[in-house]
């Protein structure tokens, strides 16, 4: 629906299907982070730094679920979150693939190319099928020049 330029009936939908139904409840950080994303398409970037602000605490372990959260804060604008997000995710697991190529992709639009270019081929060196895949089939970790 999102693809489609159904952006407001896509989070309708992800509103209905993903919301917790209980204060506190846990909810996938991918689906916060698209939720997240998809407010701050539409403008409402107060409301998606509040959801994401409430999932970092669901996050604590888990390299991939900081690597979600990421792609919230930098949909949000908010590039010094997403930076620490996926440091976070790299601290927690230095291998992890998709935390290097978003924080690469990040630190090349800040023209930091040397540190950009470390991590990208530390992504190639560890999982050389991981960063193809990566790079080419998962629209949410490949750069995106729309994004701010």
């Amino acid at each position: 629906m999102r693809r489609r330029g159904q952006v407001a009936a896509a989070l309708a939908l992800l509103e209905r299907g993903c919301s917790p139904s209980a204060p506190g409840e846990w909810q996938p950080t991918e689906l916060v982070a698209l939720r997240a994303e998809i407010h701050a398409e539409l403008g409402q970037i107060d409301h998606a730094t509040a959801l994401l602000g409430a999932a970092v605490a669901s996050a604590p372990d888990q390299p991939g679920n900081w690597v979600d959260l990421a792609g919230g804060w930098h949909a949000a604008g908010d590039r010094e979150k997403a930076e620490d997000c996926l440091r976070i995710a790299l601290e927690l697991d230095p291998t992890h693939v998709g935390a290097k190529l978003r924080l690469a992709d990040l630190l090349v639009r800040e023209g930091r190319y040397v540190e950009a270019g470390q991590l990208a081929t530390s992504a190639q060196a560890c999982d050389p099928a991981a960063a193809e895949t990566i790079r080419r089939g998962h629209p949410r970790l490949q750069p995106d020049k729309a994004r701010p």
